[in-house]
């Protein structure tokens, strides 16, 4: 497992348990209160995450390139979370779409289901 997987992995976790309790949000919140209350307790000098500025909110990344079905695309797209190789990093050098993250989170939040539902996809490009 590599050291992004094992932070994620932990941070999720405990993330969980604290919603387990009686704790009411949406996506938004859930995302903050990861990013804030889970994630960021990781964050360690010398280590993969070693500044907050490596974390992103609604941030932008680059899009998947068109294809037939989808031949409109934008060049960029918001992710819910973003973790970036560098402090304090985004996707633009000199306003062109240049830098790539180490991870990507996306969530989506099911209130229709007893318990909440919370569904989260995590992409990176760490080998």
């Amino acid at each position: 497992m590599s050291e992004l997987d094992a932070i994620v992995e932990k941070s999720l976790r405990s993330f969980f348990r604290n919603i387990c309790s009686e704790w009411c949000g949406r996506e938004n919140e859930m995302v903050s209160l990861y990013a804030f209350g889970h994630l960021v307790k990781h964050v360690r000098r010398g280590t993969i995450l070693s500044e907050l500025t490596q974390i992103g909110i609604e941030v932008a990344v680059r899009q998947l390139p068109p294809d037939k079905e989808h031949p409109r695309k934008k060049k960029d797209v918001r992710k819910d979370l973003v973790i970036w190789p560098v402090p304090g990093m985004t996707l633009w050098k000199a306003n062109i779409p240049h830098n790539e993250p180490l991870a990507v989170m996306e969530w989506k939040v099911n209130h229709y289901h007893s318990p909440t539902v919370v569904q989260y996809t995590c992409t990176t490009s760490e080998e």
